[in-house]
Parts: structure tokens; C-alpha cells; sequence
């Protein structure tokens, strides 16, 4: 038997499985993304609470009802994908539900488009009060950001199902952060700090050539360990402040218009200079 040509043959077909298998995946990825998706995201903190070590006797009430708490929600529903997500697709509109608790007045929202016609609709359920949105059609990046004041919850879901939608559902995309500026002052940081790690790069880099010139095998192997880890840490360094950065870019541009970023903004700034980066 002739081995190299079974083996010809079979390295054959394994190939042109491989190629067909990597032409479909890369059609299919073709197609999802010319597919709307909508997706969400929110953030909530407590604004108004009685704690355990408030005052005996206090209480805390809204319209005449007793609450323990008050909660503020920011959430983002909008649509990421291209194409376009017309109301008649909808057959489950988006709904967010705030599980075990009570929206306290009307949401707030802020839409990036008025032609888009968003509503949103307050209703009440067994687990708890709810939003309904509504809108005429969504285009890529088109969406709105609802402010709401609620009392204390167990959970906040979103749910919907919208035809021609990559997933038919509703993704989950956190944790919220509003768009930031390319002129920002942590992009800028960033910028500098690229620029540093570039001059460090090239003096390591002269040092070892340095060391290696002058002290010898002893002084180049100490050198370049020395210079290898702190190149290893000016990479890593990188990645991170990077991937701070991109945190701020999940989401549209008009994002920063509807939402406080720059409280955000310092919150991930602090934890940045923490790392000391």
C-alpha cells in the first residue's frame, strides 16, 4: 500500500473540511453582523436610607408610605448592531423589572434621537414594579438612558424578544460605564504614559547592550533580568491602563450627555492611581 498517497489524501479531505468549516463560520459572522442587537446595562446606588444605626423613632415616608430606603437606577437600553429595528419587530417589548420593589415617581429619559419616539410605560406585578419601553425604529447606536428612583429591590432584569435581532433577546453588557472624551483627562494620561513606556523600552534596551559591552557575562546577565522584568511590568502596565480606558468606550458617543460620567470618570481614575500606574 502506498502510505504517501493515503497520507496525501486524508491530509486532503481534513484540509478541505478545515477550509469549508472556516468559510461558514466566517459567512456566518458576516451575516450577524450586518444584525441589529440591542443590549443594556444600568447602575444603582442607595440615596436614601435608614440603616442600622438610625435614630429610634425615625422614619422615612413617600406620600404617606413608610419606605426604608431609596434607590436611584440608571440604565442604557440601545441598539449596537447594524441594521434597523423597526416597532413592528418587536413582539415582546423591552421591560425592566425591578424585582421587590416600588418605583417611587415617572422615570426620567433621555433619547439620542427624538425621531425615535421612545416611551416609557410604568406598570406592576407580582415580583414587583416594572418599565415597559416603546419606540418607532432603532438604527445602529440609536437607543435612550432612563433615570428612576425606586425603593430597595432583590434584582433588575431585562427582558424582550425583537425578530431579526442577532439573539432575538436582550444582551447584558457591564458594568456601565458613560462614554469618555478622546480628551478626557485619563485618555491623556494614557497617552503619556504610552510614551514613557516607549523611552523606558529603548534605554533597557541600551543598558543590556551597555552591560553586556562592559561588565562582561555576569554584568549582562544581571541586566537583562533586571531589564526583562521591568519590561514584562511596563507591558502589563499597559494592558491595564488600557483596559481601563476601553471600560469608558462600551457605549455611544451621546452616552456622556445623559449620564454624570465625570463622578464615574474619578471613581475609575482613583482606582487606577491605586495600581500606582
Amino acid at each position: 500500500m502506498n502510505w504517501s498517497l493515503v497520507g496525501t489524501v486524508v491530509f486532503g479531505i481534513v484540509a478541505l473540511i478545515t477550509s469549508g468549516v472556516a468559510i461558514w463560520l466566517g459567512f456566518k459572522q458576516l451575516m450577524l453582523a450586518k444584525k441589529p442587537q440591542p443590549v443594556w446595562s444600568y447602575m444603582s446606588a442607595q440615596i436614601i436610607g435608614l440603616g442600622g444605626t438610625a435614630i429610634e423613632g425615625l422614619e422615612l415616608r413617600f406620600r404617606g408610605k413608610p419606605i426604608s430606603e431609596v434607590h436611584q437606577t440608571v440604565f442604557i437600553f440601545y441598539s449596537k448592531g447594524k441594521g434597523v429595528i423597526r416597532s413592528e419587530d418587536v413582539v415582546n417589548r423591552p421591560t425592566i423589572l425591578f424585582k421587590g420593589a416600588e418605583i417611587l415617581r415617572d422615570p426620567h429619559l433621555f433619547a439620542n434621537r427624538d425621531v425615535t419616539q421612545f416611551k416609557v410605560g410604568r406598570a406592576t406585578t407580582s415580583d414587583g414594579d416594572c418599565l415597559e419601553l416603546d419606540f418607532s425604529f432603532l438604527e445602529q447606536d440609536d437607543g435612550v438612558i432612563v433615570e428612576v428612583l425606586h425603593t430597595g429591590y432583590e434584582s433588575i432584569t431585562c427582558s424582550g424578544y425583537i425578530m431579526g435581532t442577532e439573539k432575538r433577546g436582550i444582551d447584558e453588557v457591564r458594568p456601565f460605564f458613560p462614554f469618555m472624551p478622546t480628551d478626557s483627562p485619563l485618555d491623556r494620561k494614557f497617552s503619556t504614559f504610552r510614551r514613557l513606556s516607549a523611552v523606558l523600552l529603548v534605554l533597557g534596551t541600551a543598558c543590556v547592550a551597555l552591560a553586556y559591552v562592559s561588565f562582561g557575562t555576569v554584568g549582562f546577565s544581571i541586566v537583562s533580568a533586571l531589564t526583562l522584568f521591568a519590561f514584562g511590568y511596563i507591558i502589563w502596565s499597559n494592558i491595564e491602563v488600557y483596559r481601563t480606558v476601553q471600560r469608558f468606550r462600551r457605549f455611544p458617543v451621546w452616552t456622556s450627555a445623559g449620564v454624570p460620567w465625570h463622578a464615574i470618570y474619578s471613581m475609575a481614575e482613583r482606582k487606577v492611581r491605586s495600581r500606582k500606574l
